[in-house]
Formats: C-alpha cells, sequence, structure tokens
C-alpha cells in the first residue's frame, strides 16, 4: 500500500515508473501462429478429407486413356544408294527440328483421315465424358449401331489433337506418341502417321522446289535494283533538303524580330541579310535538282515551269513539288525494303525445304499396344487432392484464427499479454445441475440456503473440483510476496461479465478455508453483485457506499453468515447518485489500510476497467492485482485496452484468471454472466437483475 507521508501528484497519487503495456503479436510470427493452427486441427482435417474425396472423384469421373508411342530416326541422305545415309551433325539442332516441323502440316494429319484403315477402326470417337450424376446412376453401355464416325475434315483435327510430336534431348530420334481412350486406336494412329509421313516425303522429294527458288531470285534481284535506284534519286535532292531547312529556320527568326525590332535594328539587319543568303543557296540547290540526270525524267515535261527560279512563283511552286517528290521517294523505299523481306523469308523457306529433302526418315521403333491406361494417375490425383486439401484446411484454419478474437487458453493468454495465469478455472455445470446438488443437502447451515450454487461451499457439487482451482488461485496470490505486505488483493477485469465477482467471491472463500481472517469487499459501486452471491438484497445492509459518504462507521458495515468461518463481507451498500464523487484517493487509503490492518487479507471485487475509472483509482492502493478473463468471451482488444489504461498509470496485473475455460472449447453450458456492455451501471428493478458471478 502506498506511503501517506509520500508527495502526490494532482490525482493523488505518487509518481509510477513508466510501465509498456504488452503489444498484441505479429499475425504471421511462426511461434504465435503455429501453435494456433494445428489448436484447429479439425479444420486442418476436414480440408484434407475433401481434397481426398476430390481426388477420388477425379479417379471416378476420369476416362482411362491408353498411350502409344512410335519413334523415327533423322539421318542425313549421302546422295548414294539405298540406304546410304550417315549421321547428321547434332551440333545443328535445326536439321532434327526442321524435319519434326514436318510431322506437324495439316496435309500430313488429311492424309491419315482418309485412310480407310483408320475410319473403319471400331471405337475411334472417345465416349463422352463421365459428369458427377452419373457416378450414382447404372453406367450406359455404348450401342454398337450408333454412328460413331467422322467427317474427314473433322476426324483431321482430331487425330492432330490426339498426336504429340516431340524431339529426344541430344539425339535423333523423333517420338510420335498418340493419346486415345482405346488403345488399339493409338497404336494404329501412331504407326499410320509414320507411314503417311514417308509417302509424304517420296512425293515432295519427285516434285522438288527449284524453280520456286528461280522466281523468288529473280523477284528479288528486280526488287534491289530498283531500290538502288531509288536511293540514287533521293541522294539527288540531299542538298536541298538540307537548305530547305536553312531558309526555313531564317525566315522563322526574321518573323520573331519583326514582333519587337524595327527594320533598320542591326539585329533585324542582320537576320535579313541571312534569309536572302540561305534564300540564294536554296535556288542554288534547287537549281541542282532540276538538272540532275539521276532523275531528269521527273521534270522534263514540265521544265520550263521551273526554268526561271528567280520568279517568286516559279520558286515557292518547285519548293512545293521538290518536297512532295522527296516524301514520295521515301515512302516507297520503305515499301520496297518491306517486300525485300518478304522475299527474302520466302526464298530461306523454300531453300530449307530443300535442305530437308536431304535428311532421310527411318522408322525406329514401331508403335506397340499399351497394356495398361496412361491416365488417370491415382497417385498423382492423390498427392495433389492430399496438398490441396492441407492448403484448405490450414486455410480455413488460418481465417477462424484471423476473425477468432477471443481468448481460448492458458497458452493464449501467456502469448498474446506476456502476463502469468495465476489460475484456470473451470466451467461450472448448469444452473440446473447445480440447483439440484445444493436441493438435495438438507445438513447444511440456514444461511447457506440463501448463498448462490456457484460460491464452493462444502458439501456442493463444485467443492471439490471448485475449490481446489481456487486454492491454486490462493497459493499463487500468497507467492507474490510476504503475505504481511501484500494483504490486499484487487480482483477486475476488462468489460462485463468475465466473472471478476465469482473469483473474487471464491477466492475469499478459499484464504477464509485457510484459517485466514478474510474480507470480501464489493467495491462495484455503480452495479454491485456480492449480495447475490450470498442470497441478500442489495439495500438488506449497509455497505462500503455509507463508509465512504460518511452515514456508517468501518466497523458497522462488516457482515458475517453462519458457516463461513473466518470470512467477512461488506457489501456496496445503499446507491449512490454519482459513485465516481465517493472514491477520494485519501479517504480510500485510509478506510483500505483500516482494514487491512484487522484482517489478514483483504479482497476486493472492483468494477470493470473500460467502462468507468473507478479501478484505476482504487488499483494503486493494492498490493495484488488480478484481472479476470472468460475463455471464449473476452475480446482480445478489449484487454489490450485494459491493459494500456493500466500502463498509463503505471501499473500492471500481477497475473490473470482464466475464468470459465474448458480444454475442448465446447460452447453451451454457460451460467450467470449477464452484463451488457455499454449499459454498466444503468438502473434495474432489483426483481430483473440476472445473477453476476
Amino acid at each position: 500500500m502506498a506511503d501517506p507521508n509520500a508527495s502526490y501528484d494532482q490525482y493523488g497519487y505518487q509518481d509510477e515508473n513508466f510501465v509498456e503495456a504488452p503489444k498484441a503479436p505479429k499475425m504471421f510470427d511462426p511461434t504465435y501462429l503455429l501453435p494456433r493452427l494445428l489448436f484447429r486441427w479439425h479444420w486442418i482435417v476436414i480440408g484434407l478429407v475433401l481434397g481426398l474425396a476430390y481426388g477420388f472423384v477425379n479417379i471416378k469421373l476420369a476416362t482411362p486413356e491408353y498411350r502409344s508411342k512410335a519413334t523415327v530416326r533423322v539421318a542425313e541422305n549421302t546422295g548414294g544408294g539405298q540406304g546410304d545415309v550417315a549421321d547428321i551433325d547434332l551440333r545443328s539442332k535445326e536439321a532434327v527440328s526442321n524435319v519434326r516441323e514436318t510431322f506437324e502440316v495439316s496435309k500430313l494429319y488429311e492424309s491419315i483421315a482418309g485412310d480407310l484403315a483408320i475410319q473403319n477402326l471400331p471405337r475411334l470417337r472417345p465416349p463422352q465424358s463421365k459428369t458427377f450424376r452419373s457416378l450414382f446412376q447404372e453406367e450406359e453401355l455404348r450401342d454398337p449401331t450408333m454412328d460413331h464416325s467422322y467427317e474427314r475434315a473433322e476426324l483431321a483435327k482430331a487425330i492432330r489433337s490426339w498426336t504429340k510430336i516431340s524431339t529426344r534431348k541430344n539425339s535423333r530420334l523423333i517420338d510420335i506418341t498418340v493419346t486415345h481412350p482405346d488403345p488399339l486406336v493409338s497404336q494404329k494412329i501412331a504407326n499410320k502417321v509414320v507411314e503417311h509421313h514417308a509417302k509424304l516425303r517420296t512425293q515432295n522429294l519427285r516434285s522438288g522446289s527449284s524453280g520456286k527458288v528461280q522466281i523468288l531470285q529473280e523477284n528479288l534481284r528486280i526488287l534491289n535494283q530498283g531500290i538502288t535506284e531509288d536511293n540514287k534519286r533521293l541522294n539527288a535532292y540531299a542538298g536541298a533538303v538540307a537548305a530547305e531547312k536553312d531558309f526555313t529556320e531564317a525566315k522563322r527568326a526574321v518573323q520573331e524580330l519583326e514582333v519587337t525590332l524595327r527594320a533598320k535594328h542591326p539585329s533585324m539587319l542582320e537576320a535579313v541579310e541571312r534569309l536572302r543568303i540561305r534564300r540564294q543557296a536554296l535556288k542554288d540547290e534547287l537549281t541542282l535538282a532540276l538538272n540532275n540526270p539521276a532523275d531528269e525524267a521527273e521534270w522534263e515535261l514540265n521544265y520550263d515551269r521551273y526554268a526561271d527560279l528567280n520568279d517568286e512563283k516559279s520558286f515557292q511552286l518547285f519548293r512545293t513539288d521538290v518536297s512532295a517528290r522527296v516524301t514520295e521517294l521515301t515512302t516507297g523505299l520503305s515499301t520496297q525494303n518491306g517486300q525485300r523481306e518478304s522475299l527474302r523469308e520466302q526464298l530461306a523457306e523454300q531453300e530449307s525445304q530443300g535442305n530437308e529433302v536431304e535428311a532421310e526418315v527411318d522408322k525406329y521403333e514401331e508403335a506397340k499396344l499399351p497394356p495398361f491406361p496412361f491416365s488417370p494417375n491415382r497417385r498423382k490425383i492423390l498427392t495433389k487432392g492430399t496438398v490441396y486439401g492441407l492448403g484448405l484446411g490450414f486455410a480455413l484454419a488460418f481465417l477462424f484464427q484471423l476473425f477468432d478474437n477471443k481468448i481460448g487458453s492458458v497458452a493464449d493468454v501467456e502469448a498474446a499479454y506476456q502476463l502469468p495465469v495465476l489460475s484456470a478455472i473451470k466451467r461450472l455445470p448448469s444452473e440446473q445441475v447445480m440447483e439440484a446438488e445444493m436441493a438435495a443437502l438438507t445438513n447444511l447451515p440456514l444461511s447457506f440456503a440463501q448463498v448462490h450454487p456457484n460460491l464452493a461451499v462444502p458439501g456442493w457439487a463444485s467443492d471439490p473440483v471448485y475449490s481446489e482451482m481456487f486454492r491454486v488461485l490462493r497459493a499463487s496470490v500468497s507467492l507474490l510476496g510476504d503475505s504481511s505486505e501484500r494483504n490486499v488483493t484487487i480482483v477486475t477485469s476488462s468489460i462485463p461479465g468475465e466473472g471478476k465477482t465469482f473469483c473474487a467471491s471464491n477466492l475469499a472463500l478459499a484464504f477464509a478455508k485457510q484459517g485466514t481472517r478474510t474480507l470480501l469487499i464489493d467495491f462495484d459501486l455503480r452495479k454491485p453483485a456480492v449480495h447475490k452471491i450470498f442470497g441478500q438484497p442489495r439495500h438488506g445492509f449497509q455497505g462500503i457506499v455509507n463508509v465512504l459518504n460518511g452515514t456508517a462507521g468501518l466497523g458497522d458495515v462488516i457482515a458475517t453468515f453462519e458457516g463461513f468461518t473466518n470470512l467477512s463481507v461488506i457489501f456496496s451498500g445503499t446507491k449512490s447518485p454519482s459513485p465516481g464523487e465517493l472514491l477520494e484517493p485519501a479517504k480510500l487509503y485510509s478506510i483500505i489500510e483500516a482494514y487491512a490492518g484487522n484482517f489478514d487479507h483483504v479482497v476486493i471485487d472492483s468494477a470493470p476497467l473500460l467502462p468507468v475509472p473507478d479501478t484505476r483509482i482504487l488499483a494503486p492502493l493494492a498490493h495484488n492485482f488480478c484481472l479476470v478473463v472468460r475463455a471464449d468471451h473476452t475480446p482480445r482488444k478489449a484487454t489490450y485496452s485494459a491493459l494500456e489504461l493500466l500502463a498509463a498509470d503505471g501499473l500492471q496485473p500481477s497475473g490473470v484468471v482464466l475464468n470459465d475455460f474448458t480444454e475442448k472449447r465446447m460452447q453451451g453450458g454457460k451460467y450467470g454472466y449477464g452484463y451488457g456492455y455499454g449499459e454498466y451501471g444503468e438502473d434495474h428493478d432489483e426483481e430483473e437483475e440476472e445473477i453476476i458471478v
């Protein structure tokens, strides 16, 4: 307790050292997040089950597919007799790549689609995909009389979609892989691709492509010649273009100076002279361009119109026509350059095709009938389902953790608030069970008949279990320091409805059962509840309010009850119109000091911290500060706000009492937590008030 001779600040309290409020753990801190996710293991299991179910459904719905592969080998044709082939230089990857591209042309698959051996294959058209609904229906047999044939174009497109062409790395082997629901179809098509490809290559050998190459080369030669001539014509105007630019700049300079300077100004005269020189230079260059043999055909028909460039009209007309001619030549060159690039590409393609003919393609390995389906891959699907399911489970656990703003366990308290848990009080049985147990006892003192069943009175159902938990709380409080120096304990909570009165009353009873002279004071002046615990009306006794307002002495308000040895109680007493004004620090100090001097231990049930400031006034006068947190009820933010308020006053709780705790965190069976947050301290009729524990 504070020293009465010490200096106080303007609020009546000693200056306190700074206390830092605990910070909320970072959301993605593994040491904080992982235990909370594992605590919600049932969501992870649900996600895993859903993922595996998804995998099994996919396996059931999947149509089995068979994969057959034929392989060809690429070699260089040496030009000798049949079978005269040599290995292609593997350093040139283009050789094998060019051959692979010939397996992807549409003409090849149109040829295969026209083969009667392929058209007459049974089960050529794949069956329709299964639906989820089909899992619960009998499988329908495929009607052999139904027409499952293809149009040729449709079949060619289908065969192309079933076929994959790939080159083996660092080799001359090309694989033709066909995937189809029927194993025979996949084998036949793979071999037919190789067969028809060989036929097409033979036709290409016979037809050749030399004629196309010659035509393209001649067109390219003519186009190059035209580009060269147009470049010469354009160069004939290079001097005129440069002179036109200089003349335009000089003319603009004169126009700008005319705005601010007179005609005889030195700068103006200099600019006009420069314009004259530029004009003459432009006339000279235009005269050269007009007489340049590189483009004389352009001007010979209208030569007389431009002959006298000293004439202003002819001068301006020729300037305009030269500018248009330069634009025309530039645009024409750009178009011709594009045409030249196109011809070069066509020529390269034709020459490449000619080179391809030089490569020999041999059948390396025929496609075999696949013995078992390639897909569905059960292991892969189930692995994927497991991964997705675990991901879903952890996502659900994270979401529930993210939106769960309640404290649920001892570990939660310690991780969130960095405060020790003095005791974890298990959830009470239902009200009906406790009242039935209480009614069955006939040998209790008369005063016990009025006591609320949540008080751990010897002989009741709550006694064996709850007495032990409050003995743990009593021991935790006793270990905070020397009992002779720390005999005043305040019990409060962040918000109403957390069970602070229930904990304070049973803690006081636990001290009394130990043989310690204990006093329980109801300092919740706005909404007291200790009188309900002992089954008494609020106005049946004078209380601490009467002591504070001077209408009763310290000893006049102490009540005792038969059967409660060593336990004395001071109720709240008469209602006060302004409870806050009664809490004057010096008077409170003298009152609590007087009671602490006459009792071995004083337990104070105080108002919640957030709704009213009463507890912040009382807290510095107590030795032990117990903060009650109700499991699965108290918002984390509320407790953080309460701790911040206390830290601002230089105070910190001695520890936390985790109330209404259950390891399974199951809902239901809650009893007697009846405060409404935000309406704390409002008047209600006595008959309508709920039991607050």
